[in-house]
């Protein structure tokens, strides 16, 4: 074991600056990875904290195109909430920026709350007119403040929609762009939108297209894959 000890140091000696430059990757590499399990651990704390709260799916269901009122699943055992939504991807800019923006927009009943997946408002309320509820992650990160404008690329054109309030969403705690399939902490814009407004915008008639569930204490995932 001494010889070995001694042959490890006269190598590092006479390859001082490579020795160094490993010690250096092992400790970045070392403190990155520490600091990825310290950002899970918050992340999975707060996701908790606001579990109950927020009524977070137990699943999502993507459906065709069609009309919420034949959507009904008040009827079936283990579902505690159920709501429906109109979700569309597309690009959003931003007054005196060229960068187009991914963007997830949310369509949905704009009389109430939503019953499942719901939000905290930083700033603001809910709809008083056609205008868009933005996750307050990419406000922040671009100086956006309430009854600013954002502009919605539809096709070829543009919607010019104004900024109700700044809010906080547990599905966006970690945000991965849905192009990409790469994190994507400042550059993702998530927004809620009253539902025939957004459908007006994209001219998709009276149709949603996800159903969002979450189960009672008496059914889990694992039963529910089961059936």
């Amino acid at each position: 074991m001494a010889i070995l000890m001694k042959k490890i140091y006269r190598d590092i000696r006479k390859n001082k600056g490579r020795s160094i430059s490993i010690i250096l990757i092992v400790a970045i590499a070392t403190s990155l990875y520490g600091g990825l399990l310290l950002s899970l651990k918050n992340i999975e704390k707060t996701f908790d904290d606001l579990e109950d709260t927020a009524k977070i799916e137990s699943v999502r269901f993507i459906v065709d195109d069609i009309a919420p009122s034949l959507i009904n699943l008040d009827t079936i055992d283990g579902i505690e909430l159920w709501d429906t939504r109109l979700n569309i991807l597309t690009g959003i800019v931003l007054a005196n920026d060229d960068t187009i923006y991914i963007g997830v927009l949310y369509g949905i009943d704009p009389s109430r709350e939503p019953r499942v997946n719901g939000f905290q408002y930083i700033d603001g309320g809910l709809f008083s007119s056609d205008s868009i509820l933005l996750n307050s992650q990419f406000m922040d990160a671009r100086n956006l403040a309430i009854g600013d404008s954002i502009f919605i690329l539809t096709g070829d054109q543009f919607a010019t929609v104004p900024i109700e309030a700044s809010v906080f969403s547990p599905e966006f705690i970690y945000n991965v762009n849905p192009v990409t399939g790469l994190p994507d902490v400042t550059g993702l814009a998530a927004g809620w939108l009253p539902l025939p407004y957004l459908q007006s915008i994209f001219d998709t008639g009276d149709v949603i297209n996800e159903v969002v569930v979450r189960f009672d204490d008496v059914i889990t995932e694992d039963l529910f894959d089961d059936k």
